[in-house]
């Protein structure tokens, strides 16, 4: 598994500021989700469909009354302070609701992720990063 950093060496990486002493995470403006707004915005830009299926995401009202292929945020590694670009990602309601709390690598195993063809080696190279 890779090394767990914080915010800051996930926005550095990212290149949303050059020196962390020049960014002040005390009044940095998060989503309701308590991600950063910055942080928020790579991801979205990174993960236009579900990290774990593939299937590209709908807005609510598109689909039909269906939450199914809505995004939804996840942590890949189901612990909430670790809020990294490493982390969190965004998957749509159906394998979010399917994976809950289970840890990864049994979710895999899991019949849902048979069923939906869902391997190590479909999913997003940010989850198959935490499979070493």
């Amino acid at each position: 598994m890779s090394e767990k950093i914080g915010c800051q060496d996930s926005f550095r990486q990212a290149g949303l500021f050059e020196s962390p002493e020049r960014f002040d995470f005390a009044e940095q403006k998060m989503n309701r989700w308590g991600i950063p707004l910055e942080m928020e915005a790579v991801i979205r830009e990174r993960d236009q469909a579900c990290v774990y299926c593939g299937i590209a995401f709908l807005e609510a009202d598109a689909n039909g009354g269906s939450r199914k292929r809505v995004a939804t945020w996840e942590h890949i590694v189901n612990d909430a302070r670790i809020v990294t670009l490493e982390n969190i990602a965004l998957c749509c309601n159906s394998c979010n609701a399917s994976k809950g709390a289970k840890d990864l690598v049994v979710w895999l195993a899991s019949d849902y992720c048979q069923r939906k063809s869902i391997s190590r080696d479909s999913v997003a190279s940010v989850v198959q990063a935490h499979l070493g």
